[in-house]
């Protein structure tokens, strides 16, 4: 499924060709996105941690589920991103690296995206 505001950005782009198109004279009838009404998009205001909530958070927190949080709170990983990590390096996956203190994310067949923790 697609987001709210894509699809909308992709049926405005598709309204603006076929304006360009009907002024062009390629195109001789009414715009066919003329009626198609646009989604209503949630924009949600991202809200970021206070230093005082993170350490009231970190107080009831403790093992694994500490240390995920904090690589979360840090890294900026998506959950699936996280959830997925390795604690060693594997082939074909993404990884942390302990002695380097990075996390290793893989993007694409050959390709890692590299996080300094």
């Amino acid at each position: 499924t697609k987001k709210a505001s894509t699809v909308n950005g992709d049926l405005k782009l598709l309204r603006t060709m076929f304006n360009q198109a009907i002024e062009m004279g390629y195109y001789f009838d009414e715009n066919p996105t003329k009626r198609i009404k646009r989604f209503k998009e949630r924009n949600e205001r991202v809200r970021w941690l206070t230093e005082e909530e993170e350490v009231r958070l970190f107080r009831y927190l403790s093992g694994h589920l500490k240390d995920m949080v904090f690589i979360a709170l840090r890294s900026g990983l998506r959950l699936n991103e996280l959830l997925t990590l390795k604690w060693n390096q594997e082939s074909q996956s993404s990884y942390i690296d302990f002695i380097n203190k990075c996390i290793y994310i893989k993007t694409t067949l050959k390709l890692y995206k590299r996080i300094k923790i």
